[in-house]
């Protein structure tokens, strides 16, 4: 992307900046079902830009876990 500018004296400059635009979002996998006392896996994965964080929440209805 670029950006030219004029003041009013006729001076000019221009600037080139690079954008990366990130449509996509980050994907996750987990195992489809497991007993409660087995290991599930979870895997997430980013895309373009670096995630900022990952927040996993087991909800069982309206049971606590």
């Amino acid at each position: 992307m670029g950006i030219g500018i004029v003041d009013e004296a006729g001076n000019s400059t221009t600037q080139q900046v690079n954008v990366i635009v990130d449509n996509a979002p980050p994907s996750v996998s987990i195992t489809q079902s497991w007993w409660i006392w087995e290991t599930a896996e979870a895997s997430v994965y980013e895309q373009i830009i670096p995630l900022g964080s990952i927040s996993i929440t087991v909800e069982c209805g309206n049971l606590p876990v």
